[in-house]
Order: C-alpha cells, then structure tokens, then sequence
C-alpha cells in the first residue's frame, strides 16, 4: 500500500513541480528548452508507468460498492472524457507546448476550443473522478484521484502560466474561450458547433469509449467466472459440515431442540453451583 500511496503523490508533485517558475527557470536555464522538455517527458511517462504498476499489485481494500443505477450514470461523463481527451489532443490549440504562435492566428477558437480550453485536462480529469466513484477501493481512490487532481488542477495551473507570459493574446483568448466546459456557452460568448470538432474526432471518441467498455465488461465476466467454481466448493463443504453436525447431535442423543434444553439446564446447574 505505501508504493501506490507514493506513486499517487509523486505523479502530480512531479508535474507540478518541474514546471513550477522556480524550478523550471533554472533548469531550462542549465538543459536548454528542448533538452528540458525531453527530461520532464520521461520523468512523466515514469511516473505513469510506476503508478500503473503500482495500482496493479495493490492490494484491494473495498470503500464503498457503487450501484448499478450510478455505474449507468457515469457512463455518458466518461464518454464525454474520452471525447474531450481524443479531441484536446489533437485539435490546434495555443495552451499546448510550443504551440503558441497560433494565439496570433485569426479564428483559432473552433471545434472543441469553444467547449473549452483545456479540453485533455478535463478529459483526463472527469475520466478519473469517474472511476474513483465507481473502483471504490483503497487503490482505486489514489491511482485515479491522482490522475483526477493532475488534469483539473493542471488546467488552472496551466492557465495561469499562459496568463502570465502571452499578456493581452492571453487575455483576448480567455474572453473567447472558458476553462470549465461548456461555460463560455453558457454565457452566451461562444457557440456550440458539433461539426467543427470533426466527424472522424467523435467517432475516435465513441469507438474507443465502446472497445474500452467492452473490455471491462469481458473483464468482469472472467472473475465472475473464476468466482463461481469457489462458491460452488464452498456451498459443498457447507453442506457436508451440516450432515456431520446432524448426525452428531443424534448420535449424541436427540434432536437440536432436546441437546438445547439438556445444555440449558447444565447452564443454570453451574451458574448455582457458582453462587452457592
């Protein structure tokens, strides 16, 4: 349990920390710009990697069991995610590394960017809450709470950075745009436009939610296949356990009922006995 536990933490201080002002000046400063972004790639994809594996040999200690009804209702939030993660990925977009010369492009807020501007992180991060609901168990509420306060907090986190460095291109885009989703639609500065975010993006979205949904459904078919040999073991030694009981107590003397009133009666024997 203390390796997930420390996976957990070490996978957002990680980003937080390496691409905090004063600890990222220094080293962009010591490594160069492209030489530091390779480094704080690998230490990400570490950091992944040891809480995957680290989730994976955890032991499972159950919280809570979610009930059907909830499993039903997270479903369309975590299509949503993997809609907004498919498309915050590959959609152009001035908050991503590298990308920010496009805050000078004219009519950059489309597609997905309308939603909101920070579409991966809030995939990312409604996908974890998602599954936090629905593990339940000690593990589960680390691994994907870790990766739930990466994604919404590194949006905030995020924006900010921008804020600060891009000044008034910043400013014109975050009057266009909005963090949470759907928000800037809401309020009426942006418009929803289904088609702008790309056929062949939602279909990615769905077709990967589906393949990811069956796998876990195909999952849980397996262990309850495993499961049902035990249970069918166990109800058998209970029977068997139930015959020798039976076959004592009348072996004993009589039925449960007369070795209930005989035991009865020592007991209050002995209780006399005591008090004599």
């Amino acid at each position: 349990m203390i390796n997930i536990l420390l996976a957990s933490l070490f996978l957002p201080l990680s980003h937080f920390l390496m691409s905090s002002a004063p600890l990222r000046a220094p080293l962009v400063h010591r490594l160069g710009e492209k030489l530091f972004l390779l480094a704080y790639s690998v230490v990400a994809l570490l950091a992944l990697a040891w809480l995957i594996v680290a989730y994976r040999q955890a032991p499972t200690i159950v919280l809570w069991v979610a009930p059907a009804w909830m499993s039903a209702a997270l479903l369309p939030v975590v299509l949503l995610a993997v809609v907004l993660v498919v498309a915050g990925l590959t959609t152009p977009n001035p908050v991503i590394v590298s990308s920010e010369s496009l805050f000078e492009r004219a009519n950059i807020v489309q597609g997905v960017l309308r939603v909101t501007r920070n579409a991966f992180f809030w995939g990312t991060g409604l996908f974890a809450v998602a599954h936090v609901i629905l593990t339940g168990h000690v593990s589960g509420v680390l691994a994907y709470g870790s990766v739930a306060v990466l994604g919404l907090a590194g949006a905030r986190i995020l924006d900010a950075k921008k804020a600060r460095r891009h000044g008034e291109a910043w400013a014109a885009f975050a009057r266009a745009t909005s963090n949470v989703p759907f928000l800037a639609i809401a309020q009426g500065r942006q418009r929803f436009a289904w088609r702008e975010i790309g056929l062949w993006r939602l279909a990615l979205g769905i077709g990967l939610f589906l393949a990811a949904l069956l796998i876990a459904l195909s999952s849980a078919d397996q262990k309850l296949t495993e499961i049902r040999p035990s249970q069918a073991r166990s109800a058998s030694m209970i029977a068997k356990y139930a015959v020798v009981i039976r076959r004592s107590m009348a072996s004993a003397g009589g039925s449960p009922a007369a070795m209930a009133r005989r035991t009865a009666a020592k007991g209050t024997s002995s209780t006399a006995n005591m008090a004599a």
